[in-house]
């Protein structure tokens, strides 16, 4: 532990003046953590470490909040499912000059993969992992993957939920100074670097047990960074939309409500006991028994809204009924929800045709997708960054355990940078079009076939050799066999209105 010096303390919370401050809106805050009160205050008129924003106590409220969301919200079920699935659809493919190492490679990487082979708890594999990973990080903000080098599940991860990354309160070590300590990250003062993690395990509904000290070193943390350098711990991708997706749910639910009223028949009666009135319908309804003296009846007509037949009541002169309805939600108010619905989505960059399939043109909507496609790109580095940390020190020990044997005369430099995760492509749905873009593309310059085949989970050279081998075999039986010209798929050039022969590359 550092020296207890004034100049490197961290505070682990803020101090009651300054939480009475953020509270009165003069540094400001997440709203997400406020949904009941009035959001409606002044602008901040002071900036504070995001820390200060949200300390232990405000996470775990923001962690609540959005996992609650995630529960009982179909939007935001969606929305999480849309996201994990164009983020963490990566795919391991080894690169180096050793086809035969390349493919030994693989195979081993397919092994590591394997829930007991990768999960402490030998519960999810890395793919699913990767999806949980993601999907913490979008919620809590941040996860960490705790890397294991000794014991009986040495080179397996155990992954760290954001919650548990924390200062402890109850049970401390007599040398542990929670002052030095930033919502469970011990940061060098000087430059900001993370020194330390605090595990924690949990107690009862809110409390915190410090499980273990490890160094930074130790733990990969996949936090979501928002616009600050100095800050240490992530903060919910949709912290500023969670107050957005409840007003939505509670509006639907207002809707649904009025939906329900609608079909509920109701009556409304105006009485006049001057006279009889006129019959219609069939069938009959009871009148109410009069306790007056007068021995008339003045009592109004008790209906049975359970009767199966039309009915027939007799009411008095001036007596009415009528049909109590409402109307189902009215098109502003529809309007309204699906811009709440864009404005929730729109934090994670989710077009709205992407909820609502129907909405929009197949032009409008792929140009929305692939505006979507460039924003996940942030995300994806993040992803594939973490992938690569780990797939390194996996490497590292296979290769010390002699579980990966590198080919004669190599060592681990050559591994190092003999692997990538490619992205996987995604499916539009009009495939030939698809297919003459990624030929072009290729004729073009921009794309190669080994990278055409990794985007769709496959390999260049397993398909050339697949290929030439079902040539082959079907020579020695006679069967004739012909591929289409790839130059059918050269783009025609156009040159004052007309177009070249379209065989014709560039």
């Amino acid at each position: 532990m550092p020296k207890k010096s004034t100049s490197n303390k961290l505070k682990a919370a803020p101090s009651k003046k300054a939480k009475s401050l953020s509270i009165n809106g003069a540094i400001g805050g997440y709203e997400a953590i406020n949904h009941d009160n009035s959001r409606r205050r002044s602008p901040p008129r002071w900036t504070a470490a995001e820390e200060w924003h949200l300390n232990s106590t405000q996470r775990i409220a923001m962690s609540a909040n959005a996992r609650d969301l995630a529960r009982n919200m179909p939007l935001v079920v969606s929305a999480m499912k849309k996201h994990v699935s164009f983020i963490t659809d990566l795919n391991f493919h080894a690169c180096t000059a050793d086809r035969g190492f390349n493919r030994a490679l693989e195979q081993w990487w397919i092994e590591e993969c394997r829930p007991e082979r990768f999960d402490a708890a030998s519960r999810h594999s890395w793919q699913r992992s990767l999806r949980l990973t993601e999907a913490c990080r979008l919620l809590d903000g941040d996860v960490g993957w705790l890397k294991i080098g000794n014991g009986a599940r040495r080179g397996c991860v155990q992954v760290i939920e954001g919650d548990r990354i924390g200062t402890p309160t109850m049970m401390l070590p007599d040398d542990f100074d929670p002052q030095f300590w930033s919502n469970g990250v011990q940061i060098d003062t000087a430059t900001g670097r993370a020194l330390n993690y605090a595990i924690c395990n949990r107690m009862g509904g809110t409390g915190k047990v410090l499980d273990r000290v490890v160094p930074a070193r130790n733990l990969m943390l996949h936090a979501h960074y928002g616009f600050r350098f100095d800050q240490v711990r992530g903060v919910s991708v949709i912290a500023a939309a969670m107050n957005q997706f409840r007003d939505c749910a509670e509006t639907i639910d207002y809707a649904y409500a009025k939906v329900k009223l609608s079909q509920i028949m109701g009556w409304i009666v105006t009485r006049d006991d001057d006279g009889t009135g006129p019959v219609f319908g069939a069938g009959t309804v009871d009148y109410q028994q009069d306790t007056d003296a007068d021995g008339e009846n003045d009592a109004a007509p008790v209906i049975d809204p359970k009767m199966s037949a039309p009915f027939v009541t007799e009411l008095n002169k001036g007596e009415d009924i009528k049909l109590l309805e409402s109307g189902t939600p009215s098109t502003e108010t529809m309007a309204f929800i699906r811009f709440t619905v864009q404005l929730a989505l729109s934090t994670l960059g989710i077009p709205y045709c992407m909820w609502d399939e129907n909405f929009g043109s197949y032009a409008g909507q792929k140009a929305a997708i692939s505006q979507y496609l460039y924003t996940c790109r942030d995300h994806i580095a993040d992803l594939r960054w973490l992938a690569m940390q780990h797939a390194r020190w996996a490497m590292g020990l296979a290769i010390i355990d002699n579980e990966l044997i590198l080919p004669s005369g190599k060592d681990f430099d050559f591994v190092d940078n003999s692997f990538e995760f490619v992205s996987g492509e995604f499916p539009w749905s009009d495939q030939v079009k698809d297919a003459r873009s990624t030929a072009m593309e290729i004729a073009m310059g921009l794309t190669n076939p080994y990278r055409a085949a990794q985007e769709r989970g496959t390999r260049a050279e397993d398909n050339a050799d697949k290929t030439q081998q079902f040539i082959e075999y079907c020579e020695s039986i006679g069967l004739p066999v012909t591929y289409t010209d790839s130059t059918l798929f050269a783009p025609n050039v156009v040159s004052d209105g007309n177009a070249n022969d379209s065989t014709k590359p560039y």
